[in-house]
């Protein structure tokens, strides 16, 4: 059965197949003949292709018709994936949400680069003064917003994202790169943001008059 989180519209959806398998004939395709076909979402019908390796392939009971294994089909568009940051700045959240999408179709440099527009978003967004972000940095520790341990994060997201952003190529974040610096973003949002915004949520509940 064909289903996937569809990229458009980002519902795990069934998608139907509305074409018949083609082979491929790109030359770097290295594992093999591989087969695509056109599908369909039933949420959002905007289109999506599925693709197989010929082993992922199987005759069909009808018409000696060969198709491909639905259970385990890769997808183009990939779909990112979809974070999200409660209690913090919708300006601040989306991009943090954008560079976790980043990360899980492999554009680890974009996820670098937005992992350190967040910080400086957020130093921002806190009042932080400093005519660089390394200032910034030091004055969301000076001011208290932040531990020092979580300063020494930011500086880690701030170095990283600057090679990206200056054109440093050759030291392109791994994805074991990407997934530390993203872990360091998230911790610094809960400390600035989430943290807070949960208990405020939880005393307003407490104080809310009880029905009946």
């Amino acid at each position: 059965m064909a289903s996937r989180v569809c990229w458009h519209c980002g519902t795990t959806a069934h998608h139907t197949r509305i074409g018949p398998d083609v082979e491929s004939t790109v030359a770097d395709w290295r594992q093999g003949s591989v087969w695509f076909a056109t599908y369909r979402c039933d949420e959002c019908s905007v289109l999506s292709i599925g693709y197989a390796y010929e082993r992922e392939r199987y005759g069909s009971a009808r018409r000696g018709e060969t198709v491909l294994d639905e259970e385990h089909l890769l997808w183009l568009p990939k779909a990112g994936a979809v974070v999200e940051f409660e209690h913090v700045p919708e300006h601040i959240a989306s991009p943090a949400s954008e560079a976790h999408s980043c990360h899980s179709i492999g554009a680890y440099r974009g996820a670098s680069i937005l992992a350190r527009a967040v910080v400086e978003a957020t130093a921002k967004n806190k009042g932080a003064g400093g005519d660089n972000l390394f200032r910034r940095i030091q004055a969301l520790g000076d001011q208290g917003v932040i531990r020092k341990v979580m300063t020494t994060m930011a500086h880690d997201i701030r170095q990283l994202g600057n090679t990206m952003a200056h054109g440093d190529f050759e030291d392109s974040p791994t994805e074991e790169d990407s997934a530390e610096i993203l872990s360091f973003m998230d911790a610094l949002l809960a400390e600035v943001y989430q943290h807070d915004g949960m208990v405020t949520a939880r005393r307003a509940r407490r104080q809310r008059p009880s029905e009946g």
